[in-house]
């Protein structure tokens, strides 16, 4: 299961514990290679900028 929050920030980003470096990248990019399920995550975030619709609750 996924949960997703949006929000804002100010300053630079920085790897930190979680991570050894990140990538700032373009979301609407279907190429960019990610893994799990970040690009259905993107997608969805994508379609809520567009209709301000949720995502569907996806079981199974």
């Amino acid at each position: 299961m996924s949960a997703v929050y949006i929000g804002s920030a100010t300053g630079e980003a920085r790897a930190a514990d979680d991570a050894k470096a990140i990538v700032m990248a373009d979301p609407e990019d279907s190429q960019l290679a990610l893994v799990f399920d970040h690009r259905l995550v993107l997608d969805d975030y994508l379609r809520w900028l567009k209709t301000a619709e949720p995502a569907p609750l996806r079981l199974g």
